[in-house]
């Protein structure tokens, strides 16, 4: 039986918001992380099984 798969960048980006909303990092790190990281809106929605709300 095959472990499942995990999207490390889906699961990186729930932490951060987490983290932020919880007051852990300020703003700046949250949006610079954000910004490197989050989906991009046009970037294809075929590969993305993940939909991440806007913030």
């Amino acid at each position: 039986m095959e472990k499942p798969q995990i999207d490390i960048q889906y699961v990186a980006i729930k932490l951060i918001r987490l983290l932020y909303e919880q007051g852990k990092i300020n703003k700046a790190t949250y949006d610079c992380v954000m910004e490197k990281y989050a989906p991009h809106p046009n970037v294809s929605e075929q590969t993305d099984t993940h939909k991440i709300p806007p913030s």
